[in-house]
This record gives C-alpha cells, sequence and structure tokens, in this order.
C-alpha cells in the first residue's frame, strides 16, 4: 500500500483547467451549506465528550491499562 501512494504522489499531475466555478449569490450559499456543516459538527462534539469523540479518552484508557466503558445509550 505504501508502493501505491508514493507511486501516485510522483505522478501526480495537476488538471490544466477548473472542472467547475461558483461565483455570485451561488457562491454564497455553497459558502452557507459549508458553514452549516461546520456548525453541525461542531455542536456533535459539544453533545458527546470531546475527548471520546477524538479518541483520547480511549487512548488515554489504552495507554494507563484501565478498562474503557463506552457510551451507554438508553433502552428503547
Amino acid at each position: 500500500m505504501l508502493v501505491s501512494s508514493l507511486l501516485l504522489v510522483w505522478h501526480w499531475r495537476p488538471l490544466p483547467d477548473a472542472i467547475w466555478s461558483v461565483e455570485g449569490s451561488v457562491a454564497l450559499v455553497f459558502y452557507a451549506l459549508s458553514g452549516l456543516g461546520w456548525g453541525i459538527l461542531l455542536l456533535s462534539t459539544f453533545l458527546i465528550d470531546h475527548l471520546e469523540f477524538f479518541g483520547v479518552k480511549q487512548t488515554l484508557c489504552y495507554a494507563t491499562r484501565r478498562s474503557y466503558k463506552g457510551p451507554q445509550f438508553p433502552p428503547g
């Protein structure tokens, strides 16, 4: 897999022209959608534990040889 990745980087060639371009008020819609996506991502990290979301808690438990108990979902 490493060899294929290195070959891909070595043979990389940029495209000569733009594939698509958005300008004007339509571009603002795309920026707004992008901002909304980032906002949802940030909100989701607040809804669950930040350290657990990014895997830091699991790594610390593994490094300190403590057992990790994942989030408990209510029975439904």
